[in-house]
Formats: structure tokens, sequence, C-alpha cells
């Protein structure tokens, strides 16, 4: 098991470097983030109780891509 992990990281590593050097996928990241954030605050009413409880279920979505 402990092999799987140390590979696991190993290709984490890779991926983010390799990500880091060409930048394409960061800027696709950060407009899908813009663009999850404007139509949720198009859907919900941002004074209701309930926009503050999805708070952070919009963060963890805008950065899941």
């Amino acid at each position: 098991m402990n092999s799987f992990w140390s590979l696991t990281l190993a290709t984490l590593v890779k991926d983010i470097r390799l990500e880091w050097r060409s930048k394409d996928a960061l800027n696709s990241m950060l407009f899908f983030s813009l663009l999850v954030v404007v139509i949720f605050s198009f859907s919900f009413n941002p004074y209701a109780e309930e926009s503050r409880q999805i708070a952070g279920g919009q963060d963890y979505l805008g950065g899941m891509q």
C-alpha cells in the first residue's frame, strides 16, 4: 500500500509541475470559477440565510474544475 501512495504522490507532483509551466488549465479554471460565482449570484438571493449556508459549497464548486 505504501508504494501506491508514493506513486500517487509522484504523479500528482508531476501533473502540478506540468500545469504550472503551461498555465493553460489555470486560465480556464479561473474563468470557470468566476462563471460559477456569477451564475450562483443570479440563482440565489444573497441576503437570504440559505445563501449563507451554501456559500461553502459554491466556493468548492468554483475551485473544482
